[in-house]
């Protein structure tokens, strides 16, 4: 504790210096020609001090490019363990610094086996990242997507703090290139997927999402990450614009799980098992479902005709399409404008032997759900599906 109270307040000293000695240290250095061997000398001798001045104020995006490349060619040259602490904390705020890679690598080549109090294993792997050629992050996303433990484990070992830049980058790329399959998903579990998720920024987590989603047939959702994107975007049955980032066929299989969902939430507050295991066959050919609280009613549309399925499970009503939104939807929606309950009234819903109504086809037929149901269900929808809504047995 004291030592790190030492620590910080000579950090404020250092900072409170380069107030007033930095701007003439880098007007020196600007004035440097870009001859490596002339800039190294130069860094060289300068003190300890001016040297930590350089790190405690790194980045410097402001100065031009040849600037920062002696700023750097400096450091190297009068290197202190310091700076490679400090350059360590800097990278994971400013992963993108075009630079510090070059300066850690020399850091991983210089510095002995006790730097950054590392394992022997991440140490190792840390050097690989930055001293092999190529993308240092590249290579870490690689070791993360081949590790087998956690992410969060192989971070902590590699001392790269929680909510930073390169955290959130490492993990981002981890989640692109490694949800196409399960594995990730397993190794992580989903609630630290969720938590990954819903630490990023939007634009980040659509790209993840969509990697997610365009992997997966509907049927392999993971429910929290279908919620957690319907609280982040809302219902694209409401609003589209929010998941205009999926393809077509990407948003039909979020709407198709949306549906999936539908029933079984339906199905399940009545535990009625059958009648979800029966409806979620033909869900490939629905294109919507509307779900009543009070009364409890399940509105399934297969776009030429509507089936409605009721809490006590009667019996089935099968309308026309075009009959069922411009008369019963619409009666319905007449008494919820007037802000008049539903509750107890299924009789709103059942329209018997009411074939045409207010100018629409609207009556279809009636199955109960009695003896063997499936099968007769089955044969009426296979003909009801091609049109021929005059079957009945």
């Amino acid at each position: 504790m004291v030592e790190r109270r030492y620590k910080h307040a000579e950090e404020e000293i250092i900072l409170k210096l380069s107030k007033r000695r930095l701007p003439d240290l880098l007007d020196e250095i600007r004035a440097l020609p870009m001859d490596p061997e002339v800039v190294k000398e130069f860094g060289r001798s300068l003190s300890k001090v001016k040297i930590r001045m350089l790190i405690y104020e790194y980045p410097y995006h402001q100065e031009e490019k040849e600037t920062q490349q002696k700023i750097v060619l400096i450091l190297m040259a009068g290197y202190r363990r310091e700076v490679g602490r400090k350059a360590w904390d800097i990278f994971q705020s400013h992963a993108d610094d075009p630079y510090l890679p070059k300066l850690l690598q020399f850091i991983f080549r210089k510095e002995d086996a006790s730097f950054l109090g590392l394992e022997p294993h991440a140490r190792q792997q840390l050097t690989d990242a930055f001293t092999n050629k190529g993308n240092p992050i590249d290579r870490l996303v690689t070791l993360l997507l081949g590790s087998n433990q956690q992410a969060a484990d192989v971070l902590s070992s590699w001392k790269i703090k929680s909510d930073t830049v390169l955290q959130s980058r490492l993990i981002k790329e981890m989640l692109v290139l490694g949800l196409a399959d399960d594995r990730i998903l397993k190794r992580e579990g989903i609630v630290a997927v969720k938590s990954y998720l819903e630490n990023m920024i939007l634009e980040d987590y659509k790209t993840v999402l969509k990697v997610y989603l365009t992997h997966r047939d509907y049927r392999q959702f993971e429910k929290e990450i279908l919620v957690q994107g319907l609280q982040k975007l809302g219902d694209p049955r409401h609003n589209r614009r929010p998941w205009q980032f999926l393809a077509d066929e990407e948003m039909q299989k979020v709407i198709q799980w949306l549906m999936q969902n539908d029933l079984a939430t339906f199905f399940g507050r009545i535990k009625d098992n059958e009648r979800f295991n029966y409806w979620k066959k033909y869900l490939d050919f629905m294109r919507d479902v509307k779900v009543f609280d009070e009364p409890p009613v399940l509105c399934m549309d297969f776009g030429s005709f509507v089936v409605v399925e009721f809490g006590h499970s009667g019996a089935a009503y099968f309308y026309h399409r075009e009959g069922f939104y411009n008369v019963v939807l619409k009666k319905i929606a007449d008494l919820q404008r007037g802000y008049r309950s539903l509750r107890s009234k299924e009789y709103l819903f059942k329209y018997r032997d009411e074939y045409r109504r207010d100018g629409y086809r609207l009556y279809i037929h009636r199955l109960p759900h009695a003896g063997y149901w499936t099968g007769k269900f089955d044969e009426h929808m296979q003909h009801y599906l091609r049109g021929n809504f005059k079957y009945q047995r």
